[in-house]
């Protein structure tokens, strides 16, 4: 207010220097612009540029006039009606682009979609023409033309997804194409014909699984992995049969030859291996031995965990003792209980594995809390109907529960990564819910606290990138937590 007044005074007397005709100027063009720079910022942050061109850059030049009129020192009377018109043009700019942003809303996302995976690079013919037909959508909509304009963005939709499929099937599946073909030039289709069979099913399984829904893709990268590891094996066996028959090796080499590695393995467990009915009975033997060697690892970590918190405990309470030297006959008789207590728990721990002696369930320990995890085919593949059988291990679950009295339960659901999330996450929460049922039937309200979640595919404990990971993945924890 006071730069005003003082410029003001200074003009009254002929003596306003340039300095003061710039803050004038300044002055005078924050008045006089300052509703038509709000509906301008109102239109760019519409995305008037993309949605309206044509309306927002005629007020543009109606707005770098009047400003360019003002630096000149044209009068008011001539300046206004400029930003009147600009002003009008800037919301109509606003209201086009939000319109358009809504009736052209599947366009629109069709080619964020598609140029978030390049797909301009990989379907250029597509992309060119989609961006072609996006514009017209663009423009016949601006003019007001919205029949034509539905018409040309349907197209662009179209040609925004065929480029963004082709895209995405070639960041999956290119690589396993190439050793395909690869394959092809060694001769694979003849000299190992099943195998570059199988690679050829799993491509366009994966291809096929994509053009279904391009957008869950851990079903088709797995596909596409098989099926590169099929077409490179395919590629490895050609060569080694076109050796082989170069060098007229004969079968009995080979199959000696095949023996070498599971010789090799068996003897690094020190187990002692023949072949005199083949390669089956050494088969089992060496996987019996890695299973023991596994059980071993699970019960020492187990033992290292268990053994872990006794230590902690221990640390914290020596700390304690020494802060509290005064009263050690109480904090002794407190820290005796609490290894009784640890001893209890871990003689209970050893009870509930005990109760499961099959491959249908591991019990472990994690903190105070005893987790149950039910590792079988509990349910049939894709559904919540439980498997004949699985009452006897259900029964088993309850009289693990019973060993801790009145314990709070938890019942966790879980998938592997196939499928869509909703899908898996729904499937989870419902086979989740079927073990409630099942347990809430044979244990009463006052015995146990027991609730139910489904956690989809969201909480892993094995690579969902093989068979063997996923089958872990697919799993149904019972989490104990007891009350003492």
């Amino acid at each position: 207010m006071r730069l005003g007044l003082t410029v003001l005074m200074l003009m009254a007397v002929g003596v306003a220097p340039l300095w003061a005709q710039s803050a004038e100027e300044e002055i005078l063009r924050s008045v006089i612009f300052s509703e038509v720079d709000k509906v301008r910022e109102a239109a760019i942050a519409a995305r008037a540029d993309l949605y309206a061109p044509g309306t927002l850059s005629r007020a543009e030049e109606l707005y770098v006039a009047a400003q360019r009129e003002l630096a000149n020192g044209r009068k008011l009377d001539r300046i206004r009606p400029r930003l009147e018109k600009a002003t009008a043009e800037f919301r109509s700019a606003s209201n086009i682009a939000a319109q358009a942003t809504e009736t052209l809303a599947a366009m629109i996302k069709s080619r964020n979609d598609a140029a978030g995976v390049d797909a301009a690079s990989y379907d250029e013919s597509n992309w060119r023409n989609g961006q072609r037909a996006y514009d017209d959508a663009i423009s016949f909509f601006e003019r007001g033309r919205e029949k034509q304009a539905l018409s040309r963005a349907a197209d662009a939709e179209e040609r925004f997804r065929a480029a963004e499929l082709t895209a995405i099937k070639a960041a999956y599946l290119n690589e396993a194409r190439r050793l395909l073909a690869e394959a092809d030039e060694n001769r694979a289709d003849r000299l190992a014909p099943r195998t570059f069979a199988r690679a050829t099913s799993l491509l366009d399984a994966a291809e096929t699984s994509l053009s279904e829904d391009r957008y869950d893709v851990d079903r088709p990268r797995d596909l596409a992995r098989q099926a590169q590891y099929e077409a490179a094996h395919a590629i490895y066996l050609a060569d080694q049969v076109d050796t082989a028959r170069k060098e007229r090796t004969e079968l009995e080499d080979l199959i000696l030859a095949g023996e070498a590695p599971l010789q090799a393995v068996a003897g690094t467990l020190n187990l002692k291996v023949g072949f005199d009915t083949g390669y089956q009975a050494a088969t089992d033997m060496i996987q019996t031995a890695i299973g023991l060697q596994q059980d071993r690892i699970r019960e020492l970590e187990q033992d290292l965990f268990d053994r872990e918190n006794q230590v902690e405990a221990l640390r914290a309470q020596l700390v304690s003792l020494e802060e509290r030297f005064g009263s050690i006959a109480s904090e002794r008789q407190a820290l005796e209980q609490q290894l009784a207590a640890q001893a209890r728990r871990r003689d209970l721990f050893r009870h509930a594995e005990s109760l499961f002696i099959d491959d249908d369930a591991d019990v472990l320990s994690a903190g105070d809390a005893i987790i149950i995890r039910l590792t079988g085919d509990v349910f049939a593949v894709g559904t919540v109907q439980l498997q004949p059988g699985t009452a006897s291990l259900l029964d088993r679950v309850i009289n693990a529960i019973r060993l801790y009295g009145d314990p709070t339960v938890r019942i966790e659901g879980h998938t592997d990564s196939f499928g869509g999330d909703s899908v898996n996450l729904t499937l989870s929460q419902e086979r989740a819910n079927a073990i409630l049922s099942f347990l809430v039937q044979r244990l009463p309200p006052e015995e146990v606290r027991i609730d139910a979640v489904g956690f989809g595919e969201t909480r892993p404990i094995a690579n969902n990138d093989t068979r063997e990971g996923r089958e872990r993945n697919r799993r149904i924890d019972v989490i104990i937590y007891p009350t003492f």
